[in-house]
């Protein structure tokens, strides 16, 4: 059951990310076009969800490293 959750959950999360990300890389190509603000505010974004990103996977690698050390690999 906490494996069903937690992937729900880093699904979810990646969604967001990969959402946030995209958003930004508009936001960025819009400003190319003179719009200095949307520029460095899309850049902000994308390099915010890549970090958002980096520390899921991690995450999910840890828990998962836990559990398996825990169940003995029975998960």
């Amino acid at each position: 059951m906490l494996n069903n959750i937690l992937s729900v959950l880093y699904s979810s999360i990646l969604a967001v990310t990969a959402a946030v990300f995209i958003t930004g890389a508009f936001m960025y190509i819009i400003g190319s076009f003179g719009k200095e603000d949307l520029k460095s505010s899309g850049k902000g974004m994308m390099i915010g969800s890549l970090v958002g990103m980096s520390i899921v996977l991690f995450a999910k690698f840890i828990v998962g490293l836990t559990l398996y050390f825990m169940y003995a690999g029975s998960l």
